[in-house]
């Protein structure tokens, strides 16, 4: 320790001192984070290279989306104006996709040490200060979810077809074209969370084309089982589901996603022969 309160440490294998310095604040209210969910399906659950969703007020000081100055080598901010988020400890990528604002911040998680099920603590640091622990379930390796279309209590799944076509029964959405699910045609979902790849990508980086899942996926449907034609990943925390549509009677239908030994929360997709 020096007579300003950092810590030096020294790495001999490396041939690398680290210095590490106290946290300061500004002063202000500090963040009061209440609610932590996976950023797909809102299902309290996360792992790594998994979105999240956090809650609360006097989250940042600001609002805003990161911009290409934030990204440093190729890699996500781990910061952005001076908002952090950390998981066990460790730091995770703030705003990829979404922003952060006093009320809400959206970070992809780095690592979860946790044993499937059990408590897993975030914390937020910004310049006011750092905030008080927040419990979520934590899982080393799983958390999937599917993204959801914002109507109905986010009930059904984003869904396409192969032309691009948003797949919900027609007006679902105000303003989108959408339409039924037809049997047999191939189908593309996004999730989070659905765990490692071969190669692996490190969480945080952009990966350099599409990377299929090194574990098993499967979606449990209310007709049986659907396995996907192929599952990976597509951008930071970003998966895609390919899948065909099987011939049931018309009607809506719900589906949970599963990978490895986790489960994800239901959804609901319609599909109509005609």
């Amino acid at each position: 320790m020096d007579a300003g309160g950092n810590l030096y440490i020294a790495d001999s294998g490396a041939n690398r001192i680290y210095k590490v310095t106290h946290e300061t604040y500004t002063g202000g209210p500090q963040p009061k984070p209440t609610l932590v969910t996976n950023g797909a399906d809102y299902n309290a659950l996360i792992a790594p290279s998994t979105w999240i969703t956090i809650k609360g007020s006097d989250l940042a000081p600001n609002t805003r989306s990161w911009a290409d100055a934030d990204f440093l080598n190729g890699l996500l901010p781990v910061q952005l104006d001076g908002v952090r988020v950390f998981v066990e400890g460790m730091p995770a990528y703030v705003s990829y996709v979404s922003y952060i604002s006093p009320t809400q911040i959206n970070a992809l998680v780095g690592a979860v040490s946790s044993w499937p099920g059990d408590p897993a603590l975030i914390e937020i640091l910004t310049p006011q200060g750092r905030s008080g622990p927040i419990t979520v379930t934590g899982d080393s390796t799983w958390a999937p979810g599917l993204f959801r279309l914002p109507v109905e209590g986010n009930k059904y799944v984003i869904a396409q077809a192969l032309d691009g076509t948003l797949i919900g029964r027609p007006g679902l959405v105000p303003g989108l074209i959408t339409r039924p699910a037809r049997p047999g045609e191939m189908l593309t979902i996004y999730g989070t969370g659905f765990g490692p790849t071969s190669p692996a990508v490190t969480p945080g980086t952009i990966p350099a084309a599409p990377t299929p899942v090194s574990g098993p996926v499967e979606l449990d449907a209310d007709f049986g089982y659907l396995y996907p034609t192929w599952a990976g990943l597509i951008g930071p925390g970003l998966y895609q589901l390919n899948f065909k549509v099987p011939s049931v009677p018309d009607g809506d239908y719900r589906f949970q996603p599963r990978a490895g030994w986790s489960y994800g929360l239901y959804a609901w997709i319609t599909i109509q022969s005609k």
